[in-house]
């Protein structure tokens, strides 16, 4: 593997906890021209409170991304949170590129003021671009990668710039204040990207680390989805692992008794 010098976006994202290597075999470049910073995806990141955090996010950063999410019949990723500040009024372009072309993944905004997953973005040949407009400085948002099949690594570029179109974002950010209670509180809005259905809502509430119950009649409602996680222990030293696994409902670990904890 080839090493190349990289030119540090001027951000304090390198003061992070996460793992920081080298723009190696991707050859990542932000609009700018100039090399980006590449990181690493941390576990766990499977919900809103344990999303990797990169802090403040200004115009003219690029940075990117580099994990993998998989669901390989025993243990399951199935999704990667990414949580970001807006430093001032931005509008972030995004681009997540999939390895393997079997697999089908999309990205979520989940907005932290509400509590609430906002939109999503689908995979097309590949590759899922999103854009969204960040109405205020301070502004808190989490993009999340969620696995649909099979197993892939990715790469995802997220870049901000100052917004686009600022007058058209001051009408959406009043039109979204006459909207009511939530909306008066929404500090995002996505573009191109679908509403989630009831579907997806249900699907967006495991990452959201509450139950997921259909709404409707009590004969039509689906059951609250179950989860646990799974930890292995080393009975030499009676220790625990960090890492853990994410079971859900109707999953299963094949191993040796007494080699589990499950909580």
């Amino acid at each position: 593997m080839k090493e190349r010098a990289i030119t540090p976006v001027p951000t304090a994202l390198t003061a992070l906890g996460l793992a920081l290597v080298t723009a190696c075999g991707h050859g990542h470049h932000g609009s700018g021209g100039f090399e980006s910073v590449v990181f690493h995806e941390e576990e766990p990141n499977d919900f809103v409170d344990e999303a990797n955090d990169f802090g403040v996010l200004h115009a003219g950063d690029f940075l990117v991304i580099e994990g993998e999410i998989f669901d390989d019949g025993v243990f399951l990723d199935p999704f990667d949170g990414f949580a970001f500040r807006a430093a001032s009024p931005l509008t972030v372009v995004f681009d997540l590129f999939v390895d393997d072309p079997f697999s089908e993944v999309r990205v979520g905004l989940y907005d932290p003021s509400i509590d609430e997953t906002v939109a999503f973005w689908y995979q097309d040949h590949g590759r899922v671009h999103g854009e969204l407009d960040v109405f205020f400085g301070g502004a808190d948002f989490q993009l999340f990668i969620e696995l649909l099949q099979g197993d892939t690594t990715y790469g995802l570029e997220v870049e901000a710039f100052l917004p686009f179109g600022a007058e058209a974002g001051a009408r959406r950010a009043a039109e979204l204040s006459a909207t009511g209670a939530k909306g008066a509180r929404a500090r995002l809005a996505p573009r191109e990207a679908s509403s989630p259905s009831e579907d997806e809502r249900r699907s967006a509430a495991r990452y959201e680390g509450r139950p997921a119950v259909a709404r409707g009649t009590e004969t039509e409602a689906d059951p609250v989805v179950g989860e646990a996680r799974l930890y292995v222990l080393d009975e030499a030293s009676s220790e625990i692992s960090r890492d853990s696994f994410l079971i859900t409902a109707g999953g299963s670990w094949m191993g040796i008794p007494g080699e589990a904890l499950v909580e």
